[in-house]
């Protein structure tokens, strides 16, 4: 998963549920936690 399809699965959920936070665990929890531009 790119960090851009967990952005999209973020927004999503939040449209749905009308949360604003979600924590995000496994592999995915990297993506969440380091800036886009620090990325490769």
């Amino acid at each position: 998963m790119k960090r851009e399809h967990l952005e999209h699965v973020l927004r999503a959920a939040a449209a749905i549920t009308n949360e604003s936070e979600f924590i995000v665990l496994g592999s995915q929890a990297l993506l969440a936690s380091v800036p886009a531009w620090r990325l490769p």
